[in-house]
């Protein structure tokens, strides 16, 4: 998704609905590639979010946290998302330095793949959540992001499946007409099914005042029961 839309908080929520703590933790870092916080993708094991020695048998998610991104359709845009979505990223590379030699090379494209064709793809991505703010008046739906997305995600070698999340759906009227085009517009968009799609309310301080609780002390059962729900599909 773009930035500032939720990723990360729906990351820090999924890690909580999944741990063995009985409080919030904020795991996921927070940021977008052009912002020096986040200059690459995190990968997020279950190793950071289970305690050790329990549920080890257990198939939980290793999470990718990728940073940011434009809404934007290019071809540059695309070819990196290929490269890390197919796991060909070297190690400790940032998303900056990656789209820069891109861009220096969009015209010869074979280059840029060959480049990458020598990294093992340990980290490649098995499914994709896109994610979405349900703020109509503040965000713009990344209908030139999603296209470039699904592009990439589609190659003679795998077709990696989509799910879509809006967050801030806490902060919207869910039966509001503009709520229930623009939800409309992002399912078709991404071509989802209804099991493949979330409205969520990410544990936040916005959650605490709503429930009147502290994040920090104990989890909330309306926030956890639907996450796991949503993730048991995306597995």
């Amino acid at each position: 998704g773009t930035a500032g839309v939720g990723k990360s908080s729906f990351l820090n929520t999924v890690m909580t609905s999944f741990s063995d703590t009985t409080y919030w933790v904020e795991r996921a870092a927070v940021g977008n590639y052009q912002d020096a916080r986040q200059e690459t993708y995190h990968l997020n094991s279950k190793d950071k979010y289970i305690s050790r020695g329990r549920h080890e048998s257990f198939a939980y998610p290793t999470l990718l946290d990728i940073a940011g991104l434009e809404d934007e359709d290019s071809l540059v845009l695309q070819e990196m998302l290929r490269i890390v979505l197919f796991g060909r990223i070297h190690e400790g590379e940032s998303l900056q330095t990656l789209h820069r030699f891109i861009s220096e090379n969009v015209k010869n494209i074979d280059a840029v793949r060959e480049r990458y064709s020598t990294v093992a793809e340990e980290h490649r991505v098995d499914r994709i959540i896109f994610i979405a703010s349900a703020h109509a008046a503040t965000k713009i739906l990344p209908t030139n992001l999603i296209n470039v997305l699904c592009n990439a995600a589609n190659s003679p070698e795998m077709v990696i499946p989509r799910y879509g999340v809006l967050t801030h759906c806490d902060k919207v009227d869910v039966e509001d007409e503009a709520f229930l085009r623009r939800e409309k517009d992002f399912k078709a968009h991404l071509g989802l099914p209804d099991n493949r799609y979330m409205r969520c309310g990410n544990y936040c301080d916005d959650i605490d005042r709503i429930y009147g609780t502290n994040r920090l002390e104990e989890t909330i059962l309306e926030i956890d029961i639907p996450v796991i729900k949503f993730m048991t599909q995306v597995s």
